[in-house]
């Protein structure tokens, strides 16, 4: 299952609810994101995980 890349329908959101897929080492892959990521000049996202209960 890939992650829905959230950040490719609205440049602009700043937050989603998302579930763990899978823990490898220190990443974390969720089933979606908002963050972009880094590669080919483009800047990346930063940001910050909370989990809630």
């Amino acid at each position: 299952m890939a992650t829905i890349e959230l950040y490719l329908e609205d440049s602009y959101l700043k937050e989603c609810s998302a579930k763990i897929v899978s823990i490898q080492d220190r990443f974390v892959v969720f089933d979606q994101t908002t963050f972009y990521p880094g590669g080919g000049g483009q800047p990346c996202d930063r940001g910050i995980l909370q989990l809630l209960d």
